[in-house]
């Protein structure tokens, strides 16, 4: 089975699941995102010590690949998208498999045991002055969600778009979002700016339907593209012997 055959057929079933999703990009932010998901609360209980171990990641910011650089599936993987340019992320788990880097926070990695749905999960890095060009993710099967750390002064220069909206990231904020839905990134500053994300499986979706999608994203993890991705972050951030 090849990614092509994958993404046709998540092409095919996203109609599908239109019935049960809402029609716009953004799903809901601040406290509704704990009403959703009601374990994003220990997140941000935990945001100082989340926080300082991002820092540590921020720290050895040169050591990390760019997506595009690393990354064989997703938007790193589809070509000629100027999204994965410059962004970098730091991955805890992708497609239900664990990196275990050498900064991995235990923090994070706690919670994602008691984190039910969670499919990836990554810290995010936009580095001053750069941007995430207009993109559309693969599948409505998960929703991201953004978690506020380290965010720049300037905050009004530092954002995300989706639905033509604007939302600034702040430490310990909170927003949800169908990322198949147009949206982008700017950091017009010249600070870093730092978050975690989670991408979660829907729950607007009936039991049979959300245990369908947990097998699929397992299962798409045994493709050789994400394969490839998983080993090439593991080389990259985990030290040999």
């Amino acid at each position: 089975m090849s990614i092509k055959f994958v993404r046709k057929f998540i092409d095919s079933t996203d109609s599908f699941m239109n019935r049960y999703l809402p029609n716009r990009g953004a799903i809901a932010e601040g406290d509704k995102v704990i009403e959703e998901f009601p374990w994003i609360s220990e997140y941000i209980e935990n945001i100082d010590e989340i926080y300082k171990d991002a820092d540590i990641v921020l720290d050895n910011f040169k050591k990390i690949p760019t997506l595009s650089e690393t990354a064989t599936v997703g938007a790193g993987g589809q070509k000629g998208n100027e999204a994965a340019v410059n962004w970098k992320i730091y991955p805890f788990m992708l497609m239900h498999r664990e990196i275990n880097g050498d900064l991995a926070s235990p923090t994070v990695h706690r919670l994602l045991a008691k984190s039910p749905g969670v499919v990836n999960a990554f810290f995010s890095i936009l580095p001053p002055d750069s941007n995430l060009a207009p993109h559309h993710g693969t599948s409505r099967a998960l929703v991201r969600c953004h978690i506020g750390l380290r965010t720049p002064k300037e905050s009004e220069k530092c954002y995300f778009k989706v639905d033509d909206t604007q939302h600034i990231w702040q430490k310990g904020s909170m927003f949800l979002f169908d990322q198949t839905f147009l949206h982008s990134a700017v950091n017009a500053t010249d600070e870093y700016r730092t978050i975690l994300i989670l991408d979660i499986e829907r729950k607007e979706f009936p039991f049979l339907l959300r245990k369908t999608v947990h097998l699929v994203t397992y299962l798409i993890g045994f493709l050789k593209e994400t394969r490839q991705t998983v080993k090439n972050y593991r080389k990259a951030l985990v030290t040999q012997g």
